[in-house]
Formats: C-alpha cells, structure tokens, sequence
C-alpha cells in the first residue's frame, strides 16, 4: 500500500481506514460520505414542527465558497465580511509546503478558507442561528475518541467558527459548531449525540432510531473499507476471482472486487 508523507506506519489499522492511506483514499472517503449524507438526510426530515431550520447539504457536502455563494448563506453575511473577520486566524495557520524566502499572499490565504469542505450548515433566519456541522469518522478503540475528534475539528475549522461567531456578534446572529462523531467499530457516545441531535432541533423520539442506524452504517462502511484493503492486497489473484469469495464478488470500486 503506498503512503503519504507523515502519516501513520504503513498497513497499520489506523493507516488503512484513513484518507491519508493512499490507496484506500476513494473508499475511505466514500464511508464518511455515506455516514453523514444519511444522518443529515434523517435530521432534516425529523425536526421539530417548530424548527425553522434550513439544512444546505443534504446531499453533498460543499466548499465552503460555493456555500456562500448560496442565497441563505449570504442572508448571514456576506464573503467579503466572514473573510475579513476570519482572516487574522486563517493566516496564523501554516502555509504547506511553501519555498523557504518566499510569502504567500492574501488572497492565497483566502481560496485555501473558501476551499474547505464542510459536511453542513444550518440556519434559522428566524432565530437568527447558524450551525457548522462536521462529522468524523474515526477509530474508536479509546474511551476518549470522542473528545480527540471534535478537538481536531475546532483546530481545522478555527478561522472559520471566529468570523462566524465575530459577525454573528455584530449582527445578533449566536454562531455554532456542531462535531458529530461515529466510532469505525460502530461506536457512538450516547450523551454527546443526543446533544447535538437537541441542538438541531431533532425530535427526541428520534434521537434512538438514528443513532441504532448509524452505527450500522458505521459498521457497514467500515466493511467496505477493510474489504478494500484486502482486495488490494490479493492483486491481481482476487481480481480474477480466485481465493475464497469466488463468485458473487462485491464490487468495491473502479476494478476491485472482493
């Protein structure tokens, strides 16, 4: 399996169910995908009769840029505002891979904020609230996975959550991050996803039926990763067909099968 630079020691567990391992980058994506179009999907049509939410990624996720480019989004503010007041911690964030002597302009600064993705944004015009949803898929074999992954999140999206939170400030908008977090084994933390399915104004009896199914979703995405890798390891062998599976392969992607 190839590796990218700094990253975990090759075909370990953590390597192999990572974006960062390049050969399993496609499916690795495709899971946190899968997780969180069908969670948002179950958000969006169990909300309270009062919610007055609007969800702009459903579907997809977005850069941020093209986001805001949306009409909801720049009921909030527009970009000039969000990057002036987003800037100051968007440019304290290293530079990757930035020839010693040379800088790196403003407006390279910029298109790196208006490139991220994010998994979701919700606004409430009416309550004038707007809500950053990030999702993490992760290893969950530690108790404090939870807290590992959403401390990642607020440090990717730093820049982000102060020019929400700098404008929400001046225009009497409350600004807020939401970090959901799925264990690849399946777990998830019972109380800080009934807070997060609270603050998106999820109807409560809900709140169990969509956990129960994204821990199967977890489950079976993180099937399809390890079949990848496994795939991967037989070559050409189990393109073929040969090995144990033998017929009625499942497709995992481009010419794999397993």
């Amino acid at each position: 399996m190839r590796r990218a630079k700094g990253e975990l020691p090759k075909e370990t567990l953590g390597h192999i169910q990572s974006a960062g391992c390049l050969g399993q980058k496609e499916v690795v994506t495709a899971a946190h995908n899968a997780c969180i179009r069908e969670l948002l999907q179950k958000v969006d049509v169990h909300g309270k009769a009062d919610r007055h939410m609007k969800l702009l990624t459903v579907e997809t996720e977005n850069r941020l840029g093209t986001l805001w480019d949306q009409e909801q989004c720049t009921q909030f503010c527009s970009k000039d505002e969000l990057w002036e007041a987003a800037k100051e911690e968007e440019m304290k964030i290293p530079w990757k891979e930035v020839n010693e002597g040379s800088s790196v302009s403003e407006e390279q600064y910029q298109e790196r904020l208006w490139r991220r993705r994010l998994d979701g944004i919700e606004l409430d015009t009416v309550n004038k609230k707007i809500l950053a949803i990030e999702f993490k898929r992760t290893r969950d074999a530690r108790s404090n996975y939870v807290e590992k992954a959403t401390a990642v999140v607020q440090e990717q999206y730093t820049s982000l959550l102060t020019g929400l939170q700098a404008v929400g400030q001046v225009k009497g908008w409350k600004a807020q991050q939401i970090v959901l977090v799925g264990g690849t084994c399946g777990s998830v933390h019972v109380e800080s996803f009934n807070k997060n399915m609270k603050a998106l104004r999820v109807l409560e009896s809900k709140w169990d039926p969509i956990r129960q199914k994204l821990v199967m979703r977890l489950l079976e995405e993180q099937d399809r990763v390890l079949r990848s890798y496994f795939a991967q390891k037989g070559g050409a062998r189990c393109q073929r067909g040969e090995g144990t599976h033998g017929k009625g392969r499942e497709h995992v992607k481009w010419d794999m099968y397993v």
